[in-house]
């Protein structure tokens, strides 16, 4: 599957993972995973990463979600409520 993602590329080209790229100085970032998200530890692993930069990072990880449950708006409470979230959080660092 690596091969399938990245072709004849270096896994180290921060393009193909954000671990291996200087984060330092990136704006506020916002990661919302699912507990039940096939990327968690993936996500909390950046997260340390960003956070060990110095990027401000808040990482919120929803109980009983999984992978883009964002995509179930408006069915899905939480999604529409992760939604909401992630508005406050637009508006709260674009000001």
């Amino acid at each position: 599957m690596t091969s399938l993602y990245i072709g004849d590329h270096d896994l180290r080209n921060p393009y193909i993972s954000p671990l291996t790229a200087n984060l330092r100085g990136l704006p506020p970032i916002l990661i919302q995973a699912g507990a039940d998200e096939v990327l968690l530890d993936d996500s909390r692993l950046f997260s340390d990463y960003a956070l060990a930069a110095g990027v401000e990072l808040t990482l919120e990880i929803w109980p009983h979600m999984w992978h883009d449950w964002h995509s179930c708006v408006p069915n899905l409470s939480e999604a529409n409520q992760a939604i909401g979230c992630i508005a406050d959080f637009v508006d709260k660092h674009v000001r």
